[in-house]
């Protein structure tokens, strides 16, 4: 489920898809995924996709597809659309780094008497 919410205070809106949820400031209201891409572009709302919208998004149609190659500023099938609304987790390699301390060591020279 996509998340809407209203960018400004302003007073509620209510939406006139399929869910007719009620949008206020400050508040995330879930909806479809295909529901939220009706408004896109919109100034009035911040659309937030999560990962579980993948398999519904697989399934738009040309237009719905449009729309998001609009959004996401992207060419290519919606494979490529997904992998840019999604991207892989960046892999980033932990450097031990090791401490070497030096102790120093007093030379002592021996005397012998004669």
């Amino acid at each position: 489920m996509a998340l809407i919410e209203l960018k400004d205070k302003k007073r509620p809106i209510y939406l006139t898809t399929r869910s007719r949820a009620k949008v206020t400031y400050g508040d995330k209201i879930e909806i479809s995924a295909k529901e939220a891409l009706t408004y896109l572009g919109d100034n009035t709302f911040t659309i937030t996709f999560v990962p579980t919208d993948k398999s519904e998004l697989r399934s738009c149609n040309a237009r719905q597809i449009e729309w998001l190659r609009k959004e996401f500023n992207t060419k290519g099938d919606i494979d490529k659309i997904l992998n840019k609304m999604f991207p892989a987790p960046s892999i980033k390699k932990k450097i031990k780094t090791e401490i070497k301390s030096i102790i120093p060591t007093e030379d002592k020279k021996e005397t012998t008497s004669s």
